[in-house]
């Protein structure tokens, strides 16, 4: 929750440790507004593994959270969830360029071409995956 405090500047991108940058994810950052994941499993649910706030959205996300840090203990996902503020998706605003490592890669195999980020929720980690996630040949029409 320390990346929403008022006293840092400039728009932030944030990308979790547990996510793998597998192509130049520069197009990823011309968005303007919030923007988060969609659940995997629940579209409807927000995924914080990788998102983008504008500097002067995050102040009411870091107020609400200070009132009662302790009575908050679902975690940050859920606690944006309950603020209910306007929340673009990558999913919809750029298809294909963040990639489930559970529901995109390992079904497949291989990353699909186009990707920028895969995204670990839950197990496995990144360093357990049994999918290359870089610097190997994929199939035909993948990175």
């Amino acid at each position: 929750m320390e990346l929403f405090r008022p006293d840092i500047r400039g728009d932030i991108f944030y990308i979790d440790l547990d996510s793998t940058i597998v192509e130049d994810p520069q197009e990823l950052l011309t968005v303007k507004n919030i923007t988060m994941l969609s659940g995997d499993y629940d579209p409807e649910k927000l995924g914080s593994g990788v998102m983008f706030w504008p500097e002067g959205s995050r102040e009411q996300v870091w107020k609400q959270w200070t009132k009662a840090p302790h009575f908050h203990k679902n975690g940050d996902q859920q606690f944006i969830e309950r603020l209910n503020l306007k929340v673009d998706r990558w999913q919809n605003i750029r298809p294909g360029m963040l990639v489930s490592y559970k529901c995109g890669v390992k079904p497949l195999g291989y990353v699909p071409q186009g990707a920028k980020i895969v995204y670990f929720h839950g197990k496995p980690r990144p360093w357990d995956a049994d999918v290359a996630l870089v610097n190997e040949k994929s199939p035909e029409g993948s990175i």
